[in-house]
């Protein structure tokens, strides 16, 4: 198989799209190894974001593009599972979001990180929570890129709680730790994962899902399929930081409150038992081996703070 790299982006009416990709590919050790699958939730309103915006990456990189217009959007799970139909013979696959930036030969540190993990672990996942970088839009100027000169200096997810319905409530940024190896972890962050493309194949993204849930429904699927999530010793990219006024699905087409719902069905359906066909657990690993190994309690719905291997 080659030794390319499908990067999967799903974009909602994002105008930093184009700049995530040159960044990804300027930043690269092997530009001609990337193959972009994009879906373009696109809004002829506003020039940056329009149904045209994008055409000149396809004349220059290998990019594939869905173009949607945004009022068509079913919200973001959707529209990751959308993209990852345009994977093809990639080797490997990356997910990020459309507001990202890279460090400088990211694409060689992910292959070594993989491959050196492949000899503990024989499907293993690299997925962290991006530090934030600032943006300023008038000047078209990145800055502030949180531990750029502290690289192993990572976010590490620490659990809350558990809600009544069964989604649980992680924080990240407000616990940075220093990391000496790679940690393997229990659950994924959608904003960085990069794995072999088979992760793809077999833990496709459920579309029912919205939001809330979403990446530990997926951290569940994986480990019953036997993969292991480790988070890197260093930081690979960073995830822009003053963007809450993006615009949103949940916040620009609905409520999300309908969305949440049926997402919540799915959750509960793959923790409780029933029929999800291909979006349902794997038989490698059982449900009950995961809340050993993340020490939770889906009977009573609780996280054992005490044993948690994220406590402080």
């Amino acid at each position: 198989m080659n030794d390319d790299i499908f990067i999967a982006i799903a974009s909602f009416k994002d105008d930093e799209l184009y700049t995530t990709v040159f960044d990804l590919v300027e930043k690269s050790d092997k530009p001609e190894n990337l193959h972009f699958g994009i879906i373009h939730q696109y809004d002829n309103t506003d020039k940056k974001t329009s149904e045209n915006s994008l055409d000149y990456l396809e004349k220059i990189f290998n990019v594939d593009i869905i173009k949607i217009p945004y009022e068509k959007s079913k919200g973001g799970c959707w529209a990751r599972q959308r993209v990852q139909h345009l994977l093809k013979e990639q080797k490997y696959h990356l997910q990020i979001d459309s507001h990202t930036r890279m460090i400088s030969g990211w694409d060689t540190m992910c292959k070594k990180v993989y491959n050196d993990l492949l000899k503990q672990s024989d499907k293993p996942i690299i997925s962290f929570l991006p530090p934030s970088y600032f943006r300023n839009d008038k000047l078209g100027i990145d800055y502030e890129f949180h531990n750029i000169n502290f690289l192993n200096k990572l976010n590490i997810p620490k659990v809350k709680f558990m809600s009544n319905e069964y989604w649980i409530d992680i924080v990240g940024y407000d616990n940075v730790k220093e990391l000496k190896e790679h940690t393997q972890i229990p659950f994924l962050y959608g904003g960085f994962i990069f794995s072999s493309s088979e992760w793809v194949r077999e833990i496709e993204q459920d579309p029912k899902h919205y939001y809330t849930g979403e990446e530990f429904a997926l951290s569940i699927r994986s480990f019953t399929h036997g993969y292991d999530i480790y988070l890197p010793s260093k930081i690979m990219a960073w995830h822009r930081g003053n963007g809450e006024n993006k615009p949103k699905h949940f916040t620009t087409l609905s409520d999300g409150k309908p969305e949440h719902q049926v997402a919540m069905k799915q959750l509960k359906k793959l923790i409780e038992g029933g029929d999800l066909g291909k979006y349902g657990l794997g038989e490698v690993r059982s449900l009950r081996e995961y809340e050993t190994f993340a020490h939770i309690d889906f009977e009573n719905k609780k996280v054992n703070l005490n044993e948690n291997i994220f406590k402080e």
